[in-house]
């Protein structure tokens, strides 16, 4: 299924925001459109920079009863996977499950 999700809040442009402000920046800015639950979902996304989209999607789809959210992408930072620490992606919130280890 695609469409799961709706942007229900327009958001600056996140290129030169830092990590924190982007986190702030997409804060509720997605809701669910659809059935979610118990549903393990794939996000895919061109690039994760801080992972902060990715970690609000996954948020929102988690907080709706998806039983699992991972995410694929195009590119990343060179060294965004380089370690088992995945928790980079959103410091303590880490909702996305490790795609790899």
């Amino acid at each position: 299924t695609t469409n799961l999700l709706k942007r229900v809040r327009n958001t600056q442009s996140q290129t030169m925001l830092s990590r924190g402000e982007r986190k702030q920046n997409v804060k509720n800015a997605f809701k669910v459109q659809g059935e979610v639950e118990g549903k393990r979902i794939l996000l895919i996304d061109d690039v994760i920079t801080t992972g902060s989209t990715l970690n609000e999607c996954a948020k929102e789809l988690k907080k709706n009863g998806a039983a699992w959210v991972t995410a694929a992408a195009m590119a990343t930072p060179t060294d965004f996977f380089q370690s088992d620490d995945v928790s980079q992606l959103d410091g303590d919130n880490q909702l996305l499950e490790p795609f790899v280890k």
